[in-house]
């Protein structure tokens, strides 16, 4: 869990500099492979049930901005 939260830390760093962690106005491939394990780890730990968006705004900007993204849907 220290890792993890090691990583986050990080991340909300990376995103003082865009919306996303190598393109400013649109998701990569990073981006997707980075939100599929960060919201899946959240979802196991209940983690963003507690201060997250306090401790974590960047993050918590960019996994909305995740969710909404029309590509990340599956259509079957």
């Amino acid at each position: 869990m220290r890792a993890f939260l090691e990583v986050l830390t990080r991340l909300n760093a990376l995103f003082d500099k865009g919306n996303f962690l190598i393109s400013a106005v649109e998701p990569t491939v990073i981006d997707i492979m980075f939100y599929n394990e960060v919201s899946t780890i959240l979802l196991l730990t209940r983690l963003g049930d507690k201060n997250f968006k306090h401790q974590y705004p960047h993050v918590t900007t960019w996994i909305n901005s995740m969710q909404g993204m029309t590509e990340l849907i599956d259509h079957e």
